[in-house]
């Protein structure tokens, strides 16, 4: 388990408060037929007039979609009417990374499926203390959203952060399981409770196309196409 520093904590702290602003704006920003590309630009610019910059490429899931949709270049993908729209997108301060997402929902029968998501996630963080087992917090969070008559997704989990890593090794599931592993003093978590409606199968899986990647080190290349992607990778 990595300890931080007083002045880590500062800048994990400070990029928590920029998603926090950031995730204020955006929520009046996300509107039907408005193109997901927009909505990762205006997220990611914000960030940084923040002073913080992107961890991650903004997601704007759809629908089914649970999670993990970026725009690739040039996408004209557009937020249909009636749509459940997720958001999430993280910022780093000198590496330290904070994580966040909302839900926009156009169609007023699914608002329950927002509400128990939120509502899990503050059931979750009052839970919240050095050495809770992260099973525990499965627990609560799974018997919220059950207790609102939904289902939780089980193979989408919460996580530790740190240093340049948006998943930093522990994971904080929203089932109820058996777990040895538990909350660390001084260590930073992202809790997110993923919620889908009870006669769905709890589970995701993976789409064909990825549109994420994570950069992990240069490589020497002698091609000079590769030579400048990852120039640009490296810059930007």
């Amino acid at each position: 388990m990595v300890y931080y520093d007083e002045d880590a904590l500062v800048k994990f702290r400070l990029a928590g408060r920029v998603l926090r602003e950031t995730r204020e704006e955006m929520r009046s920003f996300v509107r039907e037929g408005l193109r997901v590309l927009e909505v990762c630009e205006r997220a990611e610019a914000l960030i940084k007039s923040k002073g913080a910059l992107p961890a991650f490429p903004c997601n704007v899931s759809i629908n089914e979609v649970a999670a993990h949709y970026t725009s690739p270049p040039g996408d004209q993908t557009r937020i249909p009417s009636g749509a459940v729209v997720k958001v999430d997108f993280g910022a780093h301060v000198d590496g330290y990374v904070a994580d966040t997402a909302f839900t926009v929902c156009f169609n007023p029968e699914l608002n329950g499926l927002v509400e128990a998501s939120e509502e899990a996630l503050d059931v979750a963080v009052r839970n919240v203390r050095a050495g809770v087992s992260t099973g525990r917090l499965g627990e609560v969070i799974e018997k919220c959203i059950r207790g609102r008559g939904f289902r939780p997704v089980s193979n989408l989990t919460g996580h530790s952060v740190g240093r340049f890593l948006v998943h930093a090794g522990t994971s904080i599931p929203n089932v109820a399981q058996l777990s040895l592993a538990k909350l660390q003093a001084g260590g930073v978590y992202a809790i997110e409770p993923f919620v889908t409606l009870h006669d769905a199968s709890g589970r995701v899986e993976d789409a064909p196309e990825t549109t994420i990647y994570r950069f992990v080190k240069s490589r020497p290349t002698f091609d000079v196409y590769a030579r400048q992607l990852m120039k640009y990778i490296e810059e930007t």
